[in-house]
């Protein structure tokens, strides 16, 4: 066994990492070499050379004898001091005193690479290190399988070499090696073990050393996943994973669950399911295969799983975390439906799979849903910082999913209905003020939520979410259903899609008040791609076109939710105008009864309204992010009259975090250059910002909402969105320069003082109560920044101050040429006045030099 516990290792990580990346064919060859070499290191997996008390009494004599550590070397004599910390890292790590001397000799030969370690401190890292390099090597290798889940670029031949000697680690026990040592390998008690033999330095040393333990075990656990998703696993070690999931599997402080246990949950869900759904196979090579599966061929393998997951004796509280159990229900629950779907005559010469087994999918499905699995997978799994980088992780909850909504079409009506039955004793308890029965199971709203939450982000930009929707011409629909044109599909939209988009659309239909926000929010996360919120922007449409208006309005609709917002324009408004030369939203006060005699109206708004507006104005912002038809409909439709009414809720007593939302909608419809030119006069005529003199005492606007009302609230969404909403009308080549003409001197001046000076000055002494708001608010005002002087092209004429009749030898300061009236004026951009914030001593540079 290799005495070297680091350099060999680490060329090994090299080379399969040049083997992945390259796919050369001396990289194969280099990797098939280093294989053979290291074989018996990758078969006993982590395992140390054992210590050896010939070893040690020869280190301990070594002071005066010599000893020699590798062949065709002359004895080498150590000092004393050097010997006690060989024989430390011996005990340690419970390694062979020999190869502890290798490791010590060279923590010494890397010392100059770490500043004030010494060279035990740097054994330590270098010991770690070799660890991880070979289970991140072993992972490489098994990520290059053959297999049915992914392909990478690389030869034929070097698949081959992967793939057969991954089979042989695979029947070798690899699977039972790998949980042994995520039992084992504990990050705090290793850390404990190490701080009681000294053998940890400072804070940095503790990081790098917990960094690299963290990294072994995830790399032991993908390595698993991997295993799982590129081949069929035996029964044993699946169930064996099942085991440790249920006495090991770990979550962090926060509640969710770790990362190596994450990886775990996923090559079990991996290894019970279907690679594919019978109904959307047209490839008869792709059928053969799904029929080769080992839960359709082998009873064992399909009753043994079902054992472990489905006996009434397994109960949750045997499993150390139990939302694992209904996790790995729901999947299986979905796989007994798919695998009884199967016709009868693909079966032909396959003993068909235990019907008494796939029978029980329903009580499966129910267990997992008392167990509430929905919230469970939302929560700590979903949520967890690293899914959505994990594409295959995400394709896994999609399609456990998607196939529970088309597969089990009855169940998901049934929790539905229950749903509306929950909502209504809610609702009862709520009108009563009492607390409702904490029993009340919320399995749809938790669905909907769970939707939500996984795609609201796609930084992979998967846009799985197209799947939830076919568009449909409004000439083919009818009152009670879409008729979807075949002219869209070869043959018609498939069935699975069509099922999906069922679900979405009758979601919706007579739904009860407290899930109306959920689906909101489900809907807003489905429109998350181009095709996605077109459909979704069709299908609202079309709620509000098929009903003729009043109280019979589609409440799932644009007409509804725009006049839903003039409803409440109109219940909320100041009676007396803030600016009444400019607000293009003035009435009359007739019209508001406040001169007639009338007492003073309760202008007042629920938080559940406030949810519900919130709710409306992120699905707008989504459907104008990603459909500039939407956009322009949305903004020219003279029914809706979108900009008037979301200007006059922005002067409305509303809470901040609505006009935030408010002020989002506004900023996405301005990414079109002809929008944005008429919303840039509309912000000035509003006085979002206060930018005249005429203002009443009374008087608010974004910045006296940031001072005080925000700042006492520690949160900023308002100043937040106002700030992106002129960044991106600087995007969209709108004139800033021109604002405000006819009405003050033109300019972009008012609204770049305010960003500088009550946002971007400020931002660091204000206090937050969520800490990454503070980099939001600072990174906001430096893409409008950043927007301005990128497209700034100097002129003469903009520093020509003498032509306005002052003597060439009087300076002016920065304030005098921001506020200079001239002529000239109007012809500077804004990025003129930034660039003398910038030119001129004061705070604005030390702040920007800070980042």
């Amino acid at each position: 066994m290799e005495l070297n516990n680091w350099s060999p290792f680490k060329d090994l990580f090299t080379a399969s990492q040049d083997f992945a990346l390259r796919n050369s064919q001396a990289s194969t060859h280099l990797l098939r070499s280093l294989l053979r070499k290291h074989k018996p290191e990758l078969l006993s997996l982590l395992k140390n050379s054992p210590q050896n008390a010939t070893h040690r009494e020869k280190l301990k004599n070594s002071h005066s004898v010599g000893l020699v550590i590798n062949e065709n070397e002359s004895p080498k004599v150590f000092e004393q001091t050097f010997i006690d910390e060989a024989i430390i890292i011996s005990d340690m790590f419970k390694l062979n005193e020999l190869a502890a001397v290798d490791l010590l000799l060279t923590g010494e030969q890397q010392t100059p690479n770490y500043p004030n370690y010494s060279r035990g401190l740097v054994a330590v890292l270098l010991y770690w290190d070799g660890r991880r390099n070979l289970a991140s090597s072993l992972r490489t290798l098994v990520q290059c399988r053959r297999g049915a889940t992914w392909t990478l670029d690389i030869s034929p031949e070097g698949t081959s070499m992967v793939t057969s000697f991954s089979d042989e680690l695979l029947s070798n026990g690899m699977t039972q090696q790998i949980l042994k040592l995520l039992r084992e390998i504990k990050v705090e008690a290793e850390m404990e073990k190490l701080a009681s033999q000294r053998g940890l330095g400072d804070s940095k040393h503790r990081k790098q050393v917990r960094d690299l333990i963290t990294e072994v075990r995830q790399c032991l656990a993908e390595t698993l996943f991997y295993f799982a998703g590129q081949s069929r696993l035996p029964l044993n070690d699946i169930t064996a994973m099942i085991h440790y999931l249920e006495t090991d599997g770990e979550v962090e402080s926060d509640g969710k669950l770790s990362l190596p246990t994450l990886a775990v949950l996923f090559a079990v869900l991996y290894a019970i399911s279907l690679p594919y759904d019978l109904n959307t196979i047209q490839d008869e090579s792709t059928v053969e295969e799904l029929l080769q599966h080992p839960l359709i061929t082998d009873a064992s393998y399909l009753s043994g799983i079902h054992k472990v997951l489905a006996k009434e004796s397994n109960h949750p509280s045997s499993w150390k975390v139990s939302g694992v159990r209904s996790c790995l229900q729901l999947a299986w629950s979905v796989t007994l439906r798919l695998l009884a779907q199967i016709p009868s005559s693909l079966l032909s010469g396959i003993t068909p799979p235990s019907g008494e087994i796939l029978e029980q999918d329903e009580l499966v499905v129910e267990m997992a849903l008392a167990d509430r699995v929905f919230l469970f997978i939302k929560e700590n799994i979903v949520l967890c910082p690293s899914f959505h980088s994990e594409e295959f992780y995400l394709r896994r909850i999609h399609g456990i999913i998607t196939d529970l909504i088309v597969n089990m079409t009855l169940k998901v009506k049934e929790m539905r209905n229950h749903g509306d039955e929950v909502a209504r004793i809610l609702m009862l308890h709520l009108a009563q003020g009492e607390e409702p029965p904490p029993s009340l199971r919320k399995d749809f709203h938790q669905l909907l939520e769970l939707i939500t939450a996984l795609y609201e982000d796609d930084p992979l930009s998967l846009e799985l979410c197209s799947e939830y929707w076919c568009t449909a011409d409004t000439s083919m629909m009818d009152a009670g259903s879409y008729i979807i044109s075949p002219h869209r599909f070869h043959h018609g939209p498939p069935q699975r899609q069509t099922a999906l988009f069922k679900f979405v659309r009758q979601s919706g239909d007579l739904l009860p008040p407290l899930l109306y926000v959920p689906y909101l929010h489900m809907l807003s996360a489905l429109a998350s791609g181009t095709q996605s919120a077109r459909a979704c922007y069709e299908m609202l449409h079309y709620n509000g076109a098929n009903f003729s208006g009043g109280s019979d309005v589609n409440s799932m609709s644009l007409d509804h939710f725009f006049s839903s917002c003039h409803r409440y324009y109109e219940h909320l408004h100041q009676d007396k105008p803030l600016h009444d030369i400019t607000n293009p939203f003035m009435m009359s006060q007739s019209q508001f009864g406040s001169q007639s005699g009338h007492p003073p109206r309760n202008r007042s708004i629920t938080p559940k309204e406030v949810e519900g507006l919130r709710a409306v104005m992120k699905l707008l912002t989504q459907i104008i992010k990603y459909d500039n038809i939407a956009c322009i409909n949305i903004y020219e439709n003279q029914q809706w009259l979108a900009c008037g009414v979301l200007y006059g809720l922005l002067q409305c007593p509303v809470p901040v975090t609505l006009k935030g939302d408010v002020l989002g909608v506004l900023t996405q419809l301005s990414r079109i250059p002809e929008i944005a030119s008429g919303i840039l006069q509309i912000t000035e005529s509003a006085q979002i910002l206060v930018t005249t003199g005429d203002c009443s005492p009374g008087s608010s606007g974004v910045s006296l909402e940031l001072e005080q009302i925000e700042s006492r609230e520690e949160e900023y969404p308002m100043t937040r969105s106002f700030v992106n909403l002129l960044t991106a009308m600087a995007h969209s080549g709108a004139n800033l320069s021109v604002i405000g003409e006819g009405v003050r001197a033109p300019g972009f001046d008012p609204y770049l003082t305010f960003t500088v000076e009550s946002v971007f000055l400020k931002f660091s002494t204000r206090a937050y109560g969520r800490k990454e708001e503070k980099w939001e608010v600072a990174s906001s005002c430096l893409k409008l920044f950043n927007k301005l002087i990128t497209t700034y092209q100097p002129h003469p004429d903009h520093f020509n101050v003498n032509k306005t009749g002052l003597p060439a030898d009087v300076m002016l300061d920065r304030t005098q040429l921001m506020h200079d009236a001239g002529p000239f004026s109007k012809i500077r951009p804004p990025a003129f006045h930034l660039l003398l914030y910038v030119y001129n001593q004061g705070n604005f540079f030390k702040t920007v030099s800070q980042f």
